[in-house]
């Protein structure tokens, strides 16, 4: 009854292995690009997965043949959760800033 009417659905299998494949690639991105200590951006990283990934290169990729659409807020989401899941090194401001975190390399 009511229990139903106002419980979120499950995610589909596609949208679980959606999920688990983006998790991946943000592991392996962190592991490559992001770095403890320092400072960035929230879009600096967003910008800095897209340019790791080419299929992911801009949030719409509806007219690319290879490419997926993936909104900035998703890799947002990944890098609060990849936070979170080293510790929390880092600290997020309410303007979009992580400190404690940085993009390895240099670009920022």
């Amino acid at each position: 009854g009511l229990l139903e009417v106002i419980r979120p659905p499950l995610p589909t299998r596609e949208e679980r292995d959606r999920g688990a494949m983006l998790t991946d690639e943000f592991l392996a991105f962190a592991a490559d690009r992001l770095a403890r200590g320092g400072r960035c951006h929230e879009r600096d990283i967003v910008a800095a997965f897209r340019r790791y990934y080419p299929r992911y290169r801009y949030a719409d990729m509806e007219r690319s043949v290879d490419g997926q659409s993936l909104p900035d807020s998703e890799i947002a989401d990944l890098a609060r959760a990849w936070n979170g899941s080293m510790g929390r090194p880092g600290e997020r401001t309410s303007t979009g800033f992580w400190k404690g975190i940085s993009l390895a390399g240099g670009e920022e």
